[in-house]
């Protein structure tokens, strides 16, 4: 179910909950995709929001290409404007820490809660790969 919760658990660290929630699931057949399913899509929704960050990062400096391009702006800026580029700077490393910071939750949830579950490694690997694509 599309409201089951688990985004609330995984934001809140509900960890034991989720284990049990993981545990009830993959009791009966159809289970184990539905979570699959789930986290698949909270990942995806939770990149999505960080990338929309992102975007609206390059906008506002008026680029469009990558952070190399990001960084040497911020670097020509904060030289014309004192602060200005370490502004930028700023907001681009706080994007990177997100992005570290998702990835590190996700893996513990993986670990903790679901036992490693070699499935829902896979499904964490592909929706990492479809994110980057």
């Amino acid at each position: 179910m599309s409201d089951s919760g688990m985004d609330i658990m995984i934001d809140t660290d509900k960890v034991d909950n989720l284990a049990r929630l993981y545990r009830l699931f993959v009791m009966v057949p159809e289970g184990q995709p539905c979570i699959r399913t789930m986290l698949k899509k909270s990942i995806a929704r939770r990149g999505r929001r960080l990338i929309g960050h992102l975007l609206a990062l390059r906008s506002g400096i008026g680029m469009s290409t990558s952070w190399v391009m990001l960084t040497r702006v911020a670097k020509r800026r904060e030289k014309a404007r004192a602060g200005g580029g370490a502004q930028i700077m700023s907001l681009a490393l706080k994007w990177v820490q997100d992005i570290l910071d998702l990835k590190d939750k996700f893996d513990q949830v993986w670990k903790r809660a679901f036992l490693s579950d070699k499935d829902l490694e896979i499904a964490l690997d592909e929706v990492r790969r479809e994110n980057l694509s």
